[in-house]
């Protein structure tokens, strides 16, 4: 069982002061800081997570989207999830940390390290989500308020089933569909346990991740391969090879660019690759980091 600790972080303004949320995946060491993906919370990683423990701390940061009275209509950047890591990192007050995360957490951890290379000492990167940048143009055209009805991801996620009678009935649905099938029982039912909570008023089993939440995510989607590149601590990268998120040529270019770092291209895996092969990256990360 992970424990959920509520740490008190430092704001930009001295006056402000806001509770950015973690849970602890146990282990010793030096710490990796973990940040999840658009619509999967941290529990969704629990094999990926714990067995990293064996050789280092690890916590992972709960962001906005599962946060307590968080409201996605006032969300328009994914630099708000990057400043919320940084202040998550500021706070534990441990020195550099390996930061570490899967598509929307690995771009964020991006920008963060960004911002301040200081607080990292090394980078895991996996399969975040990186476009060319003719896709920033959309940002420039079209308003945020927008996009969800325009971009399909998004759209498809407000069509998205929210409520199960149960988490069993959740699990025979899930289990049938493409999206799960390379992942083992166990993982899905970690996805399962993280992802739904009991609705108090008609004790229907709902998604902690809210479709307005995972949409706006998607609407909110930015270029930031100039910053990668720009970024020399050493990066780990990992990528499912029939991922959608990572072209192969967009992949080739960034091994190219950055010869230093080291890249593992996972073969049959897709883009929920940490939950698909979460042995393969743990033991390739606990042999190589």
């Amino acid at each position: 069982m992970c424990i959920c600790l509520v740490l008190l972080c430092k704001a930009e303004s001295e006056d402000l002061m806001a509770n950015i949320p973690l849970e602890d995946y146990g282990g010793d060491g030096e710490l990796i800081h973990f940040a999840h993906a658009n619509a999967y919370p941290p529990g969704a990683y629990k094999q990926l997570l714990v067995a990293l423990n064996a050789k280092y701390k690890v916590v992972a940061i709960i962001q906005k989207p599962l946060q307590k009275d968080s409201e996605y209509q006032k969300f328009n950047s994914w630099e708000e999830l990057a400043d919320d890591i940084i202040s998550s990192i500021e706070a534990l007050n441990v020195g550099q940390v390996i930061g570490m995360g899967h598509s929307l957490g690995a771009v964020a951890t991006i920008l963060a390290a960004y911002k301040r290379p200081e607080l990292f000492s090394r980078l895991v990167l996996i399969d975040p989500v990186l476009f060319p940048k003719s896709f920033d143009y959309l940002g420039m055209i079209i308003p945020v308020s927008l996009r969800a009805n325009i971009i399909p991801i998004a759209r498809k996620a407000l069509k998205r089933k929210t409520e199960w009678y149960s988490k069993e009935n959740a699990f025979s649905a899930y289990r049938d569909k493409e999206v799960f099938r390379r992942f083992s029982d166990e993982a899905l039912w970690d996805y399962i346990h993280a992802g739904l909570v009991t609705d108090e008023k008609t004790s229907m089993q709902v998604l902690k991740f809210t479709k307005e939440w995972e949409a706006r995510i998607y609407s909110t989607v930015q270029f930031v391969m100039d910053k990668l590149y720009a970024i020399e601590i050493p990066i780990y990268a990992v990528r499912g090879d029939e991922t959608n998120v990572i072209k192969k040529e967009l992949w080739d270019t960034w091994k190219g660019k950055q010869t230093h770092n080291h890249y593992l291209n996972i073969a049959f895996a897709s883009h929920l690759v940490p939950m698909e092969y979460p042995e393969v990256i743990s033991k390739w990360l606990l042999e190589h980091l």
